[in-house]
């Protein structure tokens, strides 16, 4: 169970570090030649690649091309010459009178309803030109037709008129199919999502090496799910690598910051002993030694930048390598993982809270 505790808190460090291409020379680079953001954070850099001081810390991440801050979150709404209509913030520029319209350009004119031809819909000026009776649905020409409901191997859902084939349970859920399910949740979902790995354990605290590495995965998520009602990828900024130990384990750390760059969530899983870790292998998740090969899944909630407990593990479910390359060098290999975990609260399980390492307890 020891290496639960991988480098949770090295990585938590390297976020605040900073680092160089080393020895640039006597005044060969240029201070301040362009930007670049990681983990929502804007530098400056020199011409030699060399990191300087913070140029903005970004409510919002990075952009996609990780040279500043993503802007698109923020919205200043524009009613300029308008008189109704959307301010392009999902706000509004202003209602219309009782008989007007408004038209695209955000301008109230009179609007005469058209219902010539038509018994049912839109009648031109945001009104009804009638309604259709049980049975019939209203067309596109705003004729009513006939129409019949179409529930066969359905439970829930729509029944193609307007009405309804079933409703589930209060503890199910209607899927696509139109099939009623059990809810399931405290579920860690393992999307297709390619993930590099790093052999040196030494590399994971080094930025620079991750930002070069990993820049491109900064702004993703490889685990998606929730436990205890609490979106574990609800945060702006995240980072997941992989890595070996001296043990021969591959692991994938995956990493949530919140509110001022402090981590929130980790999940760690370790898969021990990475001998069969190839493409198209399936790894049961376990608590002990059973059937191998197998992968521990642990969800860790964070306290504070040093503090933190093991939340839920996993144990049940399966996780698939879609793709594995080169997974046995230092550098350039990647691993691809789908399947979905279930959590259980470590508590639940027979005397495993007090198995765990002292420094890693159990939340309360």
């Amino acid at each position: 169970m020891k290496t639960l505790l991988i480098s949770v808190c090295g990585l938590t460090m390297a976020l605040a570090a900073t680092a160089g291409c080393g020895d640039s020379g006597a005044g060969d680079c240029l201070p301040n030649d362009h930007t670049q953001c990681a983990l929502g954070i804007t530098y400056w850099m020199d011409s030699c690649g060399a990191q300087g001081t913070v140029a903005e810390v970004c409510d919002c991440g990075c952009n996609t091309e990780f040279t500043g801050c993503d802007q698109s979150c923020t919205c200043t709404p524009e009613c300029t010459g308008m008189e109704c209509g959307d301010d392009g913030c999902g706000g509004s520029c202003g209602d219309c009178n009782t008989g007007e319209s408004c038209t695209t350009a955000g301008q109230c004119i009179v609007c005469t309803p058209d219902c010539a031809g038509r018994v049912c819909g839109d009648n031109g000026c945001q009104g009804s030109c009638g309604t259709c009776s049980g049975g019939e649905t209203c067309d596109m020409a705003g004729q009513c037709v006939s129409c019949t409901p179409d529930c066969a191997g359905f439970e829930c859902g729509d029944d193609g008129c307007g009405g309804s084939c079933g409703d589930c349970l209060t503890d199910e859920t209607c899927t696509a199919a139109q099939l009623c399910e059990a809810t399931v949740s405290d579920l860690l979902i393992f999307s297709n999502c390619d993930v590099p790995y790093v052999l040196d354990a030494a590399l994971v605290s080094d930025q620079a090496y991750l930002v070069s590495h990993f820049a491109h995965l900064v702004q993703q998520y490889c685990v998606t799910g929730s436990y205890d009602g609490v979106d574990i990828t609800a945060y702006p900024e995240k980072m997941y690598y992989g890595q070996h130990d001296s043990g021969n384990t591959l692991s994938l750390t995956q990493l949530s910051l919140g509110t001022g760059m402090t981590p929130e969530w980790t999940v760690k899983v370790d898969f021990s002993p990475d001998t069969d870790f190839t493409a198209a292998s399936v790894w049961n998740a376990s608590i002990g030694g059973i059937n191998p090969p197998e992968a521990y899944v642990g969800l860790i909630r964070h306290q504070g930048m040093t503090s933190m407990c093991l939340k839920a593990i996993g144990t049940t479910g399966n996780i698939t390598v879609a793709s594995a390359v080169d997974c046995t060098l230092q550098e350039g290999g990647s691993f691809s993982l789908s399947g979905q975990v279930q959590l259980t609260n470590p508590w639940d399980i027979q005397d495993y809270c007090s198995q765990t390492p002292a420094n890693l307890p159990c939340c309360p």
